[in-house]
């Protein structure tokens, strides 16, 4: 996946300035991004937010795309093959909070 592919979702959501106006961004923005065919990862996480996407994750992906063939080639893989695992972190071991200790050691 491409953030262009991300940005091909927003057609049919009016013309560039009404896009641009919803994102909160300008339409050279959008233009731009059209022209070099990648978007930016703060336009990206935007677009994303405004489609239900992972916004993490698509900026991620933005990110990757600015970066030299070599290295972008690596990043791409290491983001794909973690796709679904895109998540918050939550702690495996939860510790009672101090008001709850009083009354567990009564």
């Amino acid at each position: 996946m491409k953030t262009i592919d991300l940005l091909k979702k927003l057609q049919g959501e009016g013309t560039g300035k009404e896009v641009a106006a919803k994102l909160n961004c300008t339409p050279a923005a959008i233009s731009q991004a059209k022209k070099v065919g990648r978007v930016s990862p703060e336009l990206a996480a935007k677009i994303a937010e405004f489609t239900g996407e992972n916004p993490t994750f698509w900026t991620a992906v933005a990110a990757a795309e600015q970066q030299v063939e070599p290295t972008r080639s690596a990043l791409m893989a290491v983001i794909m093959s973690a796709e679904n695992m895109w998540c918050a972190r939550r702690d495996s071991n939860p510790r009672p909070l101090v008001s709850e200790t009083s009354i567990l050691s009564s």
